[in-house]
């Protein structure tokens, strides 16, 4: 027992020593992260800093294209925040912290370094657009962390002289400009003041400097296409703000993309350009690049980047001998030669960017032209588009010089089909289906459409046949003008296009009144048009889609309208299940919850998993649809919009049972994507 004893005694203690010495080891690898910290922690903020930039001015074009996938969202997102975090952070230690005499100088220039990061590339300024909404919210950040800045360099050089003395204000001065900048920018993007801009109102942009004048005879080339949209995109932001100024007259749009001397695919490349014209506006430092004090920006930056790292080399070799200095002095001095080398090519890069781009191209032909001596030297000898191919070149190089193309791809939800999907990927919330190219015919019609409601010609239709438009209080005159085979109201008998009016005032009742229907028929058919365009959507889109996967030869006969229908309809549902946002009037989410439930649990159990059997069920006659069977009469309809929906169906069956005449469906869906 006394051996026992002893023997415990013996590997208690070697236990004792061993978690003393663990002990030990973690007490030495804090303290060891503790000093790195303190010794090494302004460098990593900076370094990483210029990293972020450098991440961001590459794959911030990201967004552009793939802003739908949480993969490519977070790439951008991640970055986007460390960026701003990372900066902050280093001037806020700068502040508080001090280092040896033989460092503090040169720590103490990364200070307007790092001011020059919190302005951000050129290429991103707003991750989302509420991040635009929240421009004052930047200015409060802007202006402590500006006097944060003058702080340290006020604390560190005040006495000092030297080269370094005018490098660090200098840099301070550039890195104020583009921090400012930045907050422009989002200001600029933020869609009230795009509003004023349009209407002309005070605190908008210049109003004085006309778009450029670009015809339409060219060749069509993607040049002419990119040009084309800057000499229109007036138009363009007056759609995006449902502007109701003179300025977006619809009669002037005979001279415009409207004016059919282009292929509709042409056309179609113009109105995918101005959007995204409009996503630099919004997004990027577009709107604040393009102007005179932006360019200046562009020019002198570099410059004065090049004067500081000359002043700060004369420092460097006017001290005392490099092999004197400490390890941590000679770490500082190179950091420094690499974050104003690199700042240098970063912005010789913005500006070679900037000026070869067509907003470039777009300001130095837009009258009245007050620079002559440029416009001569840049457009008339072809400079501007010499420099415009080069970058072209590089673009292609990177497979970037599609960029400002849409894809064509649009999301696809289909809801019979996900309720009769495994309860595996139900369990997942996997809505969307993949992604689907529209194809060209689609398209086409789509874009006829898209014309049709800006142009007005449906309203001229109703002023020919004596009926009122809608939306309108007084009597319309009768004056047209002639524009290429389209008949456009004129401007003293027609108000701008109102686009959320053509829809939220008739609540899509012209759709239905379109149809060549009995008055009975017709008045039963727009009990379905809801005030809430997420209901009817959900009603619509169930009723289409037991409609066309139950009508007679539906796997033979998809004509065009018919692949049209059924891309919008799951597109709407896309929209609405998973970007509730993009889609106007109250988020209904509720409601596609409701009828998703009631569809799974009740309905799909004798469709064996396949979406036309679950069709074919909700298709039968009254007295044998299950829908109709268990719903109460006097249930209120409110909400209820499976029960809506298979009222629908059975009113489009019994009116039209033919596959051909499936067509007059597609009014409805294309006047609900065109809003």
């Amino acid at each position: 027992m006394a051996a026992a004893a002893a023997q415990y005694r013996r590997m208690a203690a070697a236990g004792t020593d061993q978690m003393a010495g663990a002990g030990s080891l973690i007490t030495k690898g804090t303290n060891a992260v503790v000093q790195f910290y303190y010794a090494w922690a302004i460098e990593a903020a900076v370094i990483s800093s210029f990293i972020l930039q450098l991440f961001l001015i590459l794959f911030a074009g990201i967004r552009r294209r793939h802003a739908s996938r949480g993969v490519f969202r977070g790439i951008i997102w991640v970055p986007y925040q460390l960026a701003v975090f990372t900066t902050t952070f280093g001037l806020g230690h700068l502040s508080i912290s001090s280092r040896p005499p033989d460092r503090q100088q040169l720590v103490a220039l990364w200070a307007p370094l790092l001011l020059l990061h919190v302005g951000g590339p050129d290429s991103i300024t707003a991750y989302a657009i509420d991040d635009n909404l929240l421009w004052k919210r930047q200015v409060f950040k802007f202006l402590p962390q500006v006097f944060s800045t003058s702080s340290v360099l006020y604390k560190t050089f005040s006495a000092a002289g030297g080269p370094m003395f005018p490098a660090a204000w200098l840099m301070f001065a550039v890195g104020v400009a583009k921090y400012g900048e930045r907050v422009w920018a989002l200001y600029q993007g933020n869609l009230s003041t795009i509003r004023k801009a349009v209407d002309g109102d005070v605190g908008g942009q210049n109003q004085e400097q006309e778009q450029p004048e670009v015809e339409m005879d060219g060749d069509g080339s993607p040049q002419d296409i990119l040009l084309c949209a800057h000499s229109q995109f007036k138009v363009c932001k007056g759609a995006l703000v449902d502007s109701s100024s003179e300025f977006v007259d619809s009669s002037e749009f005979g001279n415009t993309v409207f004016s059919n001397k282009w292929e509709w695919d042409k056309r179609w490349a113009v109105f995918q350009m101005e959007v995204s014209l409009l996503y630099d506006i919004m997004y990027t430092k577009a709107g604040v690049i393009h102007t005179w004090h932006g360019y200046f920006l562009r020019v002198f930056s570099p410059l004065a980047t090049a004067a500081d790292l000359l002043l700060f080399h004369l420092s460097a070799s006017a001290s005392a001998a490099m092999d004197s200095h400490s390890h941590a002095v000679r770490v500082d001095v190179s950091i420094t030669y690499a974050l104003l080398a690199g700042a240098i090519l970063l912005d010789i890069a913005s500006l070679v960017s900037a000026a070869g781009s067509g907003w470039a191209y777009a300001f130095l032909v837009s009258k009245p032209r007050r620079h002559g001596w440029l416009y001569h030297e840049a457009v008339c000898n072809g400079r501007w588009r010499q420099l415009h191919a080069g970058l072209e070149y590089l673009r292609r190089l990177v497979n970037e010089h599609d960029k400002r193309k849409w894809s064509g791809a649009i999301g696809q939800h289909n809801l019979l089909q996900f309720c009769t999907s495994s309860p595996r990927q139900q369990s997942k919330k996997k809505h969307t289906g993949p992604t689907v190219v529209i194809p060209p015919d689609v398209m086409e019609l789509v874009f006829d459409e898209l014309e049709r409601v800006i142009l007005r010609t449906e309203d001229m239709e109703k002023i020919k046949s004596g009926v009122p438009r809608s939306g309108d209080d007084a009597e319309p005159s009768g004056e047209t003008i002639q524009s290429g085979s389209k008949t456009r109201p004129s401007k003293q008998g027609t108000s701008a296009t109102n686009s959320i009016g053509l829809i939220k005032a008739e609540k899509g009742l012209h759709a239905v009144a379109e149809l060549n229907l009995e008055d009975e028929d017709r008045i039963y058919l727009q009990r379905f048009i809801r005030d809430e365009i997420q209901e009817s959507i959900l009603i619509w889109h169930i009723a289409t889609d037991v409609y066309l996967r139950t009508r007679e030869g539906s796997k033979r006969h998809d004509t065009t309208f018919v692949r049209a229908i059924k891309l919008l309809s799951n597109y709407l549902m896309f929209l609405m299940v998973e970007h509730p946002t993009m889609v106007p009037g109250i988020d209904l989410r509720k409601y596609y919850t409701q009828t998703y439930k009631k569809l799974s649990t009740n309905y799909t159990g004798n469709a064996n998993g396949d979406p036309d059997r679950l069709a074919k069920i909700l298709a039968q006659d009254k007295s044998e649809n299950p829908v109709l069977q268990q719903n109460d009469e006097n249930q209120a309809l409110r909400g209820n919009a499976l029960l809506l929906a298979t009222k629908l169906t059975l009113k489009l069956v019994q009116l039209k049972d033919n596959w051909r005449k499936s067509l007059r469906l597609s009014p409805k869906w294309k006047r609900k994507l065109t809003w």
